[in-house]
């Protein structure tokens, strides 16, 4: 979506993300939470696993709006609002500006982890209440809210700027404690063929070609229903060799990728702009080295840092 255009409903992955946060940290936290772990301890742990590759991407984008603006192709930025983007971005903080305006100019995925440590908070703050029964309610509750907003504006692309916030903090209301729900019921196992066809359904709704159906209904049914249906089946899946390691080497890089992969762009098209190209996509040949290196990037990283971070 953000490289090369050609994924039409890739703003979804965002409410995947959501279910799935609330998925894996119901299963690596839950009981530590439930013997009496403190909710500021759970936050810690959580900032410090965020937070050194959002301030490495943080650098990136920087560096390249830094560099455009001394080369005088710094469209829409100046020193000061930089300054002022890079300033508030260090603490992880939104960048208030009049208007319908990004909340982080510089790295603007990152509102997802603002949603994301706003339900951490909640989750660890009330853990002890959150039985079944609350959960179901709460994300039944939260279903028929986000249907209703959803309905109003047209999509679930929302969250990114300040006039589309307020609906993107709807869609972590209930993809992340639907997902803590999801792994309280999971009780089944199934056979490696679940998870390969719950990869390619996922595949199928983020890149099915727009304008078939309504936009506001297709995104609720893969917000609502397809991710907690799909993660479920991922999830019961029991898959061993070749297929296992490369299932977990993708997941550690994953959030690498993700937060990371917007201030590349940035800097990939200020490079672009220095060469006098006007061009906001990336030409197919380099979009694919693009996310290779990325990958690689990732995994590099990783493996030099998984000990620290």
């Amino acid at each position: 979506m953000h490289v090369s255009g050609g994924a039409p409903h890739a703003y979804l992955a965002v409410d995947l993300f959501f279910v799935l946060s609330g998925f894996v940290l119901e299963h690596a936290y839950g009981a530590r939470l439930a013997e009496g772990w403190s909710a500021r301890a759970f936050l810690a742990k959580r900032i410090r696993r965020l937070y050194p590759l959002y301030a490495l991407g943080l650098a990136i984008s920087v560096l390249a709006v830094g560099g455009a603006l001394m080369l005088g192709r710094g469209t829409g930025w100046s020193a000061a609002s930089l300054a002022a983007a890079a300033a508030s971005g260090a603490v992880m903080a939104p960048l208030w500006t009049p208007g319908d305006t990004a909340l982080y100019p510089l790295n603007f995925p990152a509102w997802t982890l603002l949603a994301e440590l706003a339900a951490n908070a909640v989750f660890a703050l009330a853990y002890r209440r959150l039985g079944v029964k609350t959960l179901l309610a709460w994300t039944v509750t939260w279903a028929l809210i986000l249907g209703w907003l959803t309905m109003a504006h047209g999509s679930l692309n929302t969250g990114v700027t300040w006039g589309t916030f307020a609906l993107g903090m709807a869609r972590v209301a209930f993809a992340f404690p639907a997902g803590v729900l999801l792994k309280r019921m999971s009780r089944i196992s199934l056979p490696p063929m679940a998870g390969a066809l719950a990869l390619l359904a996922a595949g199928w709704i983020l890149y099915a070609p727009a304008g078939t159906v309504d936009a506001r209904l297709y995104d609720l049914a893969a917000a609502i229903i397809a991710w907690p249906v799909l993660i479920g089946l991922g999830a019961a899946a029991q898959i061993r060799g070749l297929a296992r390691a490369v299932a977990v080497q993708l997941g550690a890089a994953s959030y690498g990728v993700y937060i990371t992969a917007a201030p590349l762009f940035i800097l990939v098209h200020a490079g672009l702009r220095a060469r006098g190209l006007t061009t906001d996509l990336l030409p197919w040949p380099e979009w694919l080295l693009f996310c290779v290196a990325l990958f690689g990037a990732a995994l590099v990283v990783r493996r030099l840092t998984r000990r620290r971070w």
